[in-house]
């Protein structure tokens, strides 16, 4: 009867199948890693032996045959998120039982034992049917190559001379897996596209964030943004998922002409106009960080009063709220290499003083493109930025004409318990300034007067 054995986790070595299962929710990890440093692992890690190298801390539990003369590395085929937290918390050793597979195949053991311990959903088991669906058929296509060139050479390739599976082989594969894991060959298919056609929405699928229709949703958003962008005649819309630069190609297709003149003081690393013609405008890029021949505060310009057609502010928006905080985040954001605002105050200045920038530096009628969020402020209030940056602007004398909103691809984790609802949107206001006199407000139209 197999025994535990006591291995230092730093020597083992995960099974490329194990990798395929969905990893716990970030909450779940959580409570997991907790109850491994308060209580240890109780349960044993399943493994299987390959024949290399003295990797084997032995505890005494089990012992190898005294004419042994090799000792076995042992591979991970259930138990990742318990090494995980093994190396996580520094342990010496873990327990683990050696698996005998007897007739059962790696990839069916692998469904049991994920299926036993996890609550997955239709979707998550779909997507995991897929994923073991496409390890079988690379194992396949590495066996036929194999074979190819024990045959005919090591110049014979995969698909020259034998083709690809049959379609049916392929389907009956992949329903063989769905029977397994216990979703319908439909919604495999269904899976099958996602995963094929958005590798990032599958792996959200996999891990449980986004249901599989949810993702399909997704997936047909992006079509129609592809085919709106192949199709100049298309409309334009104010409500896009996807990216920053799809939006603004979206919008300047409406609102931006060739030969105009842009000024873009937050240029970053350009990747609002990714997708924009930019050889048809002249655009003029500044950046305190990114763009060193132009390092220009966005409060303060050296050019010309009236001299853009389009002014584009994107300024930072997120506090730094101190400490270490999330070194990726201000890596994207720099929000501390550059204005370094800690209230929500702060940031409406930054609005403020980067709208009467906007105004002078515009010429009569021309274009303010200002994004912006809706956040909690420093005292967890709920701002509604986009109406405060409005009041901002139309106290200057810009008029709105018009509001964008972009809602992201990903969703942004929660914290627990959550007291409201996450947001995953910002905004696009198109504020047109006034075609009178550049330096001042607009004069209200008298009510009683009849209209031009």
């Amino acid at each position: 009867m197999p025994q535990v054995v006591q291995i230092n986790p730093t020597t083992l070595t995960l099974h490329p199948l194990a990798a395929l299962v969905p990893e716990m929710s970030t909450s779940e990890w959580i409570d997991f890693l907790a109850s491994v440093e308060a209580e240890g692992i109780k349960e044993p890690l399943r493994v299987t032996a390959e024949r290399s190298g003295p990797d084997v801390v032995d505890a005494g539990s089990v012992s190898e045959s005294p004419g042994a003369a090799e000792q076995r590395r042992w591979v991970v085929l259930d138990g990742r998120h318990r090494l995980r937290a093994a190396l996580k918390l520094g342990l010496a050793t873990v327990p683990c039982l050696a698996v005998d597979l007897g007739g059962q195949s790696e990839v069916d053991y692998l469904v049991d034992a994920a299926l036993l311990r996890r609550h997955l959903s239709a979707s998550q088991r779909a997507a995991l049917a897929v994923d073991l669906d496409f390890y079988r058929q690379e194992q396949e296509e590495a066996r036929e190559r194999v074979l190819a060139g024990a045959e005919q050479g090591a110049a014979v390739r995969w698909g020259v001379d034998r083709g690809p599976p049959p379609t049916t082989e392929r389907r009956k594969s992949r329903d063989a897996v769905g029977e397994r894991v216990g979703v319908s060959g439909r919604l495999i298919q269904r899976a099958l596209k996602v995963k094929r056609e958005a590798p990032d929405l599958h792996k959200l699928v996999k891990q449980g964030e986004i249901s599989l229709r949810e993702a399909l949703k997704r997936v047909r958003g992006r079509a129609v943004t592809a085919e709106v962008a192949r199709d100049p005649g298309a409309g334009v819309y104010t409500s896009h998922l996807g990216t920053n630069a799809d939006l603004i190609a979206e919008v300047a297709r409406l609102y931006l002409r060739p030969g105009d003149r842009v000024c873009d003081p937050t240029y970053g690393r350009g990747v609002f106009w990714s997708k924009v013609e930019v050889g048809e405008i002249d655009l003029v890029a500044s950046d305190l960080l990114t763009v060193p021949d132009a390092r220009h505060d966005f409060r303060s310009l050296p050019y010309e009063d009236a001299s853009f057609d389009v002014f584009v502010l994107d300024p930072p928006y997120r506090r730094d709220s101190g400490g270490a905080g999330h070194p990726d985040q201000e890596e994207k954001y720099r929000v501390r290499a550059t204005s370094a605002v800690r209230t929500h105050q702060e940031i409406l200045d930054l609005y403020a003083a980067g709208l009467k920038e906007a105004w002078r530096v515009l010429r009569p009628g021309g274009l303010g493109w200002i994004k912006c969020m809706d956040a909690q402020d420093q005292n967890h209030r709920q701002r509604w930025t986009h109406i405060e940056v409005e009041t901002l602007a139309t106290a200057l004398g810009f008029k709105s004409v018009d509001l964008f909103v972009l809602t992201i691809l990903n969703r942004p984790p929660v914290r627990l318990p959550q007291r409201r609802a996450r947001k995953n949107n910002s905004f696009l206001w198109i504020l047109r300034k006034s075609r009178r006199d550049g330096n001042s407000k607009e004069p209200r139209r008298d009510p009683s007067l009849p209209r031009p």
